[in-house]
């Protein structure tokens, strides 16, 4: 997963960032992501989130997410906030019901 925030007229730099994702329902704590500032330029600021489907583990459904950015005084200001929506995996080895087992594939 990668996604990637553009801050229109906002300069990040020399913050840092933290993002927590909770259930939509429940409030409970998912995961913590490390936002990454990927720069400012022409007057806007580019901040990402990235996960592995490994270092995701997380099942699917839908969930709060809040990125927090922090000054060098602590203080932390939440600056971007939503809905995610996790899908299954696609990649799952799921028998295709057209192939016969020969492998190949049934038609008519």
């Amino acid at each position: 997963m990668r996604v990637e925030f553009l801050l229109e007229d906002v300069d990040y730099t020399g913050y840092t960032f933290k993002c927590e994702v909770r259930d939509r329902i429940t409030k409970r704590h998912i995961m913590t992501m490390t936002p990454i500032f990927e720069g400012f330029d022409a007057g806007d600021s580019t901040i990402s989130l990235s996960k592995s489907a490994t270092q995701t583990d997380v099942r699917a459904g839908s969930y709060m997410y809040d990125i927090a950015a922090i000054d060098e005084l602590d203080q932390d200001y939440d600056i971007i906030y939503g809905l995610m929506t996790i899908s299954d995996d696609v990649t799952l080895n799921i028998p295709n019901l057209l192939e016969d087992d020969d492998g190949g594939i049934i038609v008519g």
